[in-house]
């Protein structure tokens, strides 16, 4: 039996500039960057999207790294956007959300753009081995796919938020205005496709859920409502610190008790989810977390529903962390794309996709 997984990751308004570099001396990484001044850098240990800065913005980066992480390549690497697979959170015999994160992946090849319209590529892949067996008895093959391009993928869901201002603003001097003067945000995005390929075992569940993208936003002040979540007002959730289920009142979603711990497992969430920050030292924006999923084959689509995450661990969380700052909280919020409520199954020859596009605008 082959099972295939793959993660597709875009960030717009880039082409290719792509070298390998060491970001300690065990883990080396995959950099992707574009005349225009958005950039990415990707560990090939866990395939892991370490950094996405925007064109609009190339000093911040999008994404949040703990000063404390791990980079031994035996630990799996704290902020960023780690790859959750095959299970999400703990599961008997499995790492804490799953192997992925946490092996070393090849880098099978790199294709510059044509033009500064066409995307690049990177792809990194990993297969079943010795040590996955003994969790887990498939054999699979997964692949990672790093695209930088001026627009969105195309198949994705848009990756594109528009405002409108003056093309002479200063502010904007990074960014791309179409003919109705409106601002085209940076953006990153990804896909996460798995495929049963044998026959023999029938439908095929994903050990203890089915994987997400656990994507780490920086935030210059997570207290106060200097970052606040919208877009899931009316959807039920697990409070996975409080161990109860509810449903969500709140138009916004904010941390001012910064000293517990936010975690929160929305259940069939809506496609786009949105954090918007405050500037200190940097711009005010939105992050918009825009995911989709579905099941394909015998030439047939089928949407299929998916989860959100949100999650801070406030301070008393954050001490017990070895890997994290005891101040870092204040600097992140994770929104976590996934299919994490439960199993997910999927029928023998068919494919599981989960899509993300992550949209930042400056306002």
């Amino acid at each position: 039996m082959v099972y295939s997984f793959m993660l597709k990751t875009a960030a717009v308004v880039s082409a290719v500039l792509a070298s390998i570099g060491a970001a300690s001396a065990e883990l080396k990484t995959v950099k992707l960057s574009h005349p225009y001044g958005s950039s990415a850098e990707v560990f090939l240990f866990g395939a892991h999207l370490k950094s996405f800065r925007a064109a609009m913005d190339p000093k911040m980066d999008v994404l949040f790294m703990s000063n404390d992480s791990y980079l031994d390549g035996v630990n799996p690497i704290r902020g960023g956007i780690p790859v959750v697979f095959p299970n999400f959170g703990g599961a008997p015999g499995f790492p804490n959300h799953g192997f992925a994160r946490i092996t070393n992946w090849t880098l099978a090849g790199v294709t510059e753009a044509a033009d500064k319209n066409s995307p690049s590529v990177a792809k990194f892949t990993m297969a079943a081995s010795n040590s996955t067996r003994s969790m887990w008895p498939v054999e699979f093959e997964l692949e990672y796919e790093v695209k930088l391009s001026r627009y969105p993928l195309s198949g994705q869901t848009s990756g594109l938020r528009s405002i409108p201002v003056s093309t002479d603003d200063p502010r904007w001097s990074d960014g791309i205005f179409d003919d109705d003067r409106h601002f085209e945000s940076d953006a990153v995005g990804s896909s996460l496709s798995r495929s049963q390929l044998s026959d023999s075992r029938g439908s095929f569940d994903l050990s203890s859920s089915g994987g997400a993208s656990h994507n780490y936003l920086w935030v210059d002040d997570s207290r106060n409502e200097g970052v606040v979540v919208s877009g899931l007002k009316g959807v039920d959730y697990f409070d996975q610190v409080a161990k109860v289920n509810k449903t969500e009142t709140r138009e916004y979603i904010s941390f001012g008790n910064a000293t517990q711990q936010t975690g929160n497992t929305y259940l069939n969430a809506p496609d786009q989810v949105v954090a918007t920050i405050k500037g200190i030292n940097t711009k005010d924006r939105t992050v918009t977390v825009q995911k989709n999923g579905f099941i394909s084959g015998d030439d047939a689509v089928v949407k299929t529903q998916t989860d959100a995450v949100v999650w801070n661990p406030g301070a008393e969380r954050a001490k017990k962390l070895e890997d994290f700052g005891d101040e870092e909280y204040i600097n992140m919020v994770c929104i976590e794309p996934g299919r994490v409520s439960v199993k997910q199954q999927l029928p023998a020859g068919q494919t599981f996709t989960l899509q993300q596009n992550i949209t930042v605008t400056s306002f």
